[in-house]
């Protein structure tokens, strides 16, 4: 016991050493000022990191948040994104060390990943040896890992997918089915995306062991087990998968449609060729696969199929398995199916550790039947697999395959294969040896490959830098104004930067976003995508709309007519808006009627809608072309105002604007929307530039600022007095002066339910989006609450899972108790007491 207690610390910690090196070699904090923040993880995960952080110190609701975009369902973003188990312990760490909370929690999932691998193959081997090691770290630093151990969100269900594996094989091999129905459940509360490829390939290979390891008399009863298993495990989260299918359902992620056409994204060797060390990862762009487990896996695949004591039944379901996974990465269809009836945009292969798995366990399988093979086979294997490399080297295209990684991948096999060589030697010093040195190996080379092919930082201090002077600015603001209000920022990092300090602003980026509102903001010409939407090209009147107050900058020269600075810390500054609406206001019963934004520009929108208010003159008054000079275009202003441009280039992601030598840069300007050049005193200029020295063509706007008076105070004439605001409930009361509809910044969604003089209302929308609310003239009561969609039903549901699971394990228990008694009183009939002890027993080691 002692020894096999031994190999399962070493499968924990071996991971963590290895992580812990990198992170010292890499300057991660605290050894630098590095942090592992990358792709999503910087742009999504750690704001919503930081919300859940905030939702756990401050005792917040579960069901709404107001700092996600301009108000979202947190219970579904909590499924999506954060119901891992170890998140709970976020509120345990300071904020200031949120990014050091991920850290520790992909490093622990990463070592429990190793660990789980060794359990799994441990009970699949029949006994703990020391060689589990190496598949175990093949596992937990494969090519899956390498390319997305970023995507904390899917790592629990990665890290329990062998156990999961093993809970299925104890189920259809001995009727036991508690370990696969709590992995099981936990991970499809920990994400249920990466489970759905779980359960696909769960239902395939039950049915492999349901021939390989049950009887045939009992193989009606596994299925029925693990049938009522699966859905009782998925019904115990039920309470998060339906709001978050609510929730699915009008975001732009619901949009995918089954494949008409049959089509393979690439050359089936390329695929084959990622197998292999160092190769870089696919992550945004691209469909190959990330499946790099361990060369020596390429070499243990040959043995598998060489060995003479391995039936030819197995190696043909084992094979034929590993060919479907293969095309399953490359076709369309598979990839469809693979991947919840939805195509992955970036990130491909999702379902790569999966294939992983079952290369690693044919491997290992290969690996104990060392004994079957002879001195030629491995030859064979050996020559067979430095032939692959050179015939892969040669047919894929070098940015595939480099050479360099060709080589250093043959100089592994090498050494792998005059380590077989060693280990089946009949000395078991030189056998221990070889063992020795395949760890130092394996580790060497998985090591080196995460370092090189998948692991990346950034800056900490660059990301950290802004956050504790603008929660103190936002803190002493609210103590000030404790009215509802949105703060946006110039320059920002990202779309959801504003979580990071706990305020409301009106830009997201999430999978789960209101489509509505990013089509509602693309309209007149906002930043607007299919899981975006940004506060980038808000005209004055807009912004106004949306609530954003206050501006958070890091120049103390943006004062104008349109907005003036408040405060300022450490080098970050907070201006007030001049324009401002309260959460709702009033608007005109037919203004949408009146308002003609179908096939308009985004000009038109704008001006459109100042029409509809009863302004005549445009709100954005057109001023020219701009002029190009060298890779600058420039605009003179030819009279005072805030200016707006309307940039042409789609093909050009990031530009930068420059006025009164401060330079502003915009980022994913290929998302197209108004470029605000900045407010421009007449005969002075600013100048926009490509990233690339881009020439850019672009037609400029002055905002006229008597139009958008009007417009403004037409809005502003009768608004809602916001009373009372929580997280999941908004009271106020508002004195109409004519029959109208009162428009509130907030998405209309099913969640909502809507009083007006304490009796159900049913709400409109403005703009395809936005909740509206018909009242009539005179005083009213207004009283909003959330409550998330589909969590009584999915409550529910849990509930009678849960109860049904405890009551099948009583029922179990009493089964296995009852067995047992009637077994020791048959026992003790036939021998008349107890067996005694065979001599010697308690002298005998594990």
């Amino acid at each position: 016991m002692k020894s096999k207690t031994r190999i399962r610390w070493m499968a924990f910690l071996l991971p963590l050493v290895i992580l812990l090196i990198i992170y010292i070699a890499q300057h991660v904090y605290p050894f630098g000022d590095r942090c592992i923040l990358h792709i999503d993880m910087y742009h999504q995960y750690a704001p919503f990191y930081a919300e859940l952080q905030e939702k756990l110190k401050t005792l917040g609701s579960p069901l709404f948040s107001w700092n996600i975009g301009i108000g979202s369902d947190f219970l579904a973003t909590y499924a999506y994104y954060l119901a891992s188990p170890l998140n709970i312990l976020l509120g345990l760490f300071p904020r200031e060390n949120l990014i050091e909370a991920m850290t520790f929690f992909i490093s622990i999932k990463i070592a429990v990943a190793s660990l789980s691998m060794c359990l799994y193959l441990e009970h699949r081997m029949g006994k703990a040896h020391i060689s589990l090691l190496i598949p175990s770290l093949f596992y937990a630093f494969s090519g899956f890992i390498c390319a997305y151990y970023w995507d904390i969100m899917w790592l629990d269900a990665v890290a329990l997918f062998p156990l999961i594996i093993l809970g299925m094989e104890k189920l259809v091999k001995e009727g036991k089915c508690g370990l696969y129905i709590l992995t099981l459940t936990l991970s499809i509360w920990s994400n249920y995306y990466i489970s759905i490829m779980i359960c696909i390939f769960l239902v395939i290979w039950f049915f492999l062991m349901l021939f390989e390891l049950c009887p045939a008399g009992k193989r009606l009863r596994a299925l029925g087990k693990m049938a009522l298993s699966s859905v009782l495990s998925a019904g115990v989260s039920a309470v998060l998968i339906l709001p978050e299918i609510a929730i699915l359902g009008i975001s732009g992620s619901g949009d995918n449609h089954f494949p008409t056409e049959l089509s393979y994204y690439y050359n089936p060797l390329e695929g084959l060729s990622r197998g292999f060390f160092g190769l870089e990862v696919t992550t945004t762009e691209g469909k190959l696969p990330n499946i790099y487990c361990g060369v020596f896996v390429i070499i243990l695949m040959l043995l598998f199929a060489l060995n003479r004591k391995i039936g030819w039944k197995k190696k043909l379901s084992r094979l034929l398995l590993l060919v479907f996974l293969q095309l399953s990465f490359g076709t369309n269809l598979l990839e469809y199916l693979w991947h919840g009836c939805h195509f992955p945009e970036g990130l491909p292969a999702r379902q790569s550790f999966i294939y992983v798995f079952v290369l690693l366990l044919v491997g290992t399988e290969a690996f104990f039947e060392l004994a079957g093979q002879r001195s030629s086979d491995i030859l064979i294997a050996g020559v067979a697999s430095v032939s692959l490399t050179a015939v892969l080297w040669a047919l894929v295209p070098e940015e595939v395959f480099p050479a360099d990684k060709a080589v250093i991948s043959v100089i592994f096999l090498g050494a792998y294969i005059l380590l077989v060589l060693m280990y089946r030697g009949k000395k078991v010093a030189t056998r221990a040896l070889a063992m020795l040195l395949f760890l130092v190996v394996s580790v060497a080379e998985v090591s080196a490959n995460f370092a090189l092919t998948g692991f990346s930082t950034t800056g900490r201090g660059s990301y950290t830098s802004d956050i504790k002077a603008t929660r103190t600015l936002i803190t002493a603001q609210r103590e000030e104004d404790p009215a509802f209000w949105r703060v946006e920022k110039y320059e920002r990092m990202m779309k959801d930067e504003n979580m990071l300090s706990a305020y409301p602003s009106a830009s997201l980026f999430s999978s789960l976003i209101n489509i509505d509102v990013a089509d509602a903001y693309h309209s007149v010409g906002m930043e607007g995508g299919k899981n975006y939407y940004c506060y980038n090209g808000a005209t004055p009147l807009f912004s106004a709309m949306l609530q954003v107050k206050y501006m958070l900058t890091d120049s103390p020269q943006d004062e104008s007519p349109y907005k003036a600075l408040l405060r300022e810390e450490d080098g970050v500054y907070l201006y007030e808006n001049t324009y401002s609406l309260p959460l709702g206001f009033l608007t005109d019963k037919d203004l949408e009627e009146k308002w003609n934004r179908a096939d308009q520009s985004y000009v038109g929108a704008v001006n459109e809608f100042g029409r509809a208010l009863g302004v005549e003159e445009d709100i954005l008054q057109y001023g020219g072309e701009g002029e190009q000079k060298g890779d600058k275009t420039v605009v003179q202003a030819t009279e005072d105002g805030l200016i707006f441009a309307d940039m042409k280039n789609n093909d050009v992601s990031r530009v930068f604007v420059k006025r009164n030598d401060v330079e502003t840069e915009y980022s994913k300007t290929t998302h197209h929307y108004f470029l605000e050049l900045g407010y421009l005193h007449k005969g002075e200029k600013a100048s926009v530039r490509g990233s690339n020295g881009e020439t850019l063509e672009l037609s400029w706007y002055r905002v006229d600022r008597e139009a958008l008076d009007r417009a403004f105070q037409k809005l502003n004439s009768c608004v809602l007095n916001v009373e009372e605001w929580k997280d999941t409930v908004v009271k106020g009361s508002i004195n109409a002066d004519r029959d109208g509809r009162l428009v509130l910044g907030i998405p209309k969604e099913s969640g909502w339910t809507v009083e007006v003089d304490g009796k159900l209302k049913e709400s409109e929308t403005f703009m395809d989006s936005y909740i509206a609310i018909p009242i009539q003239v005179g005083y009213h009561e207004i009283n909003l609450k959330y409550r998330t969609p589909w969590l009584p039903q999915g409550a529910g549901i849990s509930a009678g899972c849960l109860t049904a699971l405890v009551l099948w394990g009583i029922t179990e228990s009493r089964k296995r108790r009852n067995g047992k008694k009637r077994k020791d009183s048959n026992g003790a009939a036939a021998g008349g007491g107890d067996r005694p002890e065979p001599a010697g027993a308690d002298d005998k080691g594990e």
